[in-house]
């Protein structure tokens, strides 16, 4: 498996280059599907927050507004977890751990507003495409 750099990853994102996606899939998915599973979630729940993940940060990219300040993969996971967390709350989900609290549920404002940003543009998506499939 051929490695990339950063910028490769930032930038085969943004051209959705196949070779970089199934790069990033098959190096950092495994994380956030153990995180996942390991608090209340699934494997279609990891990979639906993966795939979310990836489109926000393609959307950030797109924007100009992607400024890494660690690694890719650690960013890529805090954006998994924040948002598996904030589908928790949602639920009204208390994540355990052997029976023990291990996390609260404490959004960082800066991963709320990105989060919030991309929920009200994929609904908007949504509408729009209904809204489109009904003029055809």
């Amino acid at each position: 498996m051929q490695d990339y750099s950063v910028n490769d990853i930032l930038e085969g994102i943004l051209k959705h280059d196949q070779y970089v996606l199934n790069f990033v899939y098959k190096k950092f998915f495994k994380e956030i599907r153990y995180y996942i599973t390991k608090n209340n979630g699934n494997e279609e729940d990891a990979r639906d927050i993966f795939q979310e993940g990836l489109i926000v940060i393609y959307r950030q990219i797109k924007e100009e507004q992607l400024k890494l300040t660690c690694e890719f993969n650690t960013y890529l996971y805090s954006i998994c977890r924040f948002m598996w967390l904030k589908h928790l709350n949602r639920k009204k989900v208390v994540l355990k751990n052997n029976t023990e609290l291990c996390e609260t549920i404490e959004l960082e404002e800066e991963f709320t507003s990105l989060l919030d940003d991309h929920e009200k543009y994929s609904l908007y998506q949504q509408h729009y495409n209904k809204l489109v499939s009904c003029q055809l």
